[in-house]
């Protein structure tokens, strides 16, 4: 009797143990946090706008962070003004979709940068879209976490911005070391901004001339850029696009 009861014992504990080891493995401490779980804005769109969903390490050493578009529905004009930054970089939106490919960032403890952005200045498309973003624990993959924004850009943006002056234009396109601007007199442009494939403002010239003006662009490393001219107010009255060779 003796010898049974210390059996009944052995395997209570063994299973006491086994129950233990699989909670264990089941249960992922989280060592990253977003801001939000979801984004959502409505907006009249009519400029860069920045959609912040920044991430915490909750961890007291680096996380290292996989990231990538796992989902949108976002029309073909706002691909193309849209872009992802994290903390390492920044990336078109054309880069993470519809191939996706994932990037990676590390980050201390503490919080670091990761936003969406879309320069609604250069998009007519209006309606409500999403795109979601998968983060992971590189070393953990079952340590996730998923970013949603949601943006719905109102009709009153293409009242305000879509009637831009059809004689505004940029050329050569594609250029190599200088563009021209050209304007018609009395749109009341004061000056002109270059911008980034994301919409990062690179520089900003005042207008001097009444009808066109050139920039020097031999600086500006090959890729696809946006030209914004602004009236007194700072106000876009039109955006152009062109490549840089």
């Amino acid at each position: 009797m003796h010898i049974k009861l210390i059996g009944m014992n052995k395997l209570r504990l063994s299973f006491m143990l086994i129950t233990f080891l699989m909670a264990g493995r089941s249960a992922v401490a989280q060592s990253f946090a977003l801001a939000h779980d979801t984004v959502s804005i409505v907006t009249a769109g009519t400029s860069l706008l920045i959609f912040d969903d920044s991430v915490t390490n909750l961890t007291t050493g680096t996380a290292n962070i996989d990231w990538e578009v796992i989902e949108t529905d976002f029309p073909a004009d706002w691909k193309a003004a849209s872009g992802i930054c994290d903390p390492a970089g920044c990336f078109s939106f054309h880069d993470l979709w519809p191939s996706p490919s994932a990037r990676t960032f590390g980050i201390g403890p503490g919080s670091s940068v990761f936003y969406l952005s879309v320069d609604f200045a250069a998009t007519t498309t209006t309606g409500c879209y999403y795109a979601k973003v998968r983060m992971d624990n590189a070393t953990i993959p079952a340590d996730t976490a998923i970013a949603t924004f949601i943006i719905c850009k109102t009709a009153l943006s293409i009242k305000a911005f879509s009637r831009a002056p059809e004689e505004i234009s940029v050329y050569p396109n594609p250029a190599t070391n200088v563009i021209s601007v050209i304007y018609g007199s009395g749109i009341g442009v004061k000056s002109i901004s270059i911008h980034n494939i994301i919409g990062r403002q690179l520089s900003t010239y005042r207008v001097t001339e009444d009808t066109s003006t050139t920039l020097n662009i031999e600086n500006l490393p090959p890729g696809m850029y946006s030209v914004r001219i602004l009236n007194a107010n700072g106000n876009a009255i039109a955006t152009r696009r062109f490549a840089k060779q």
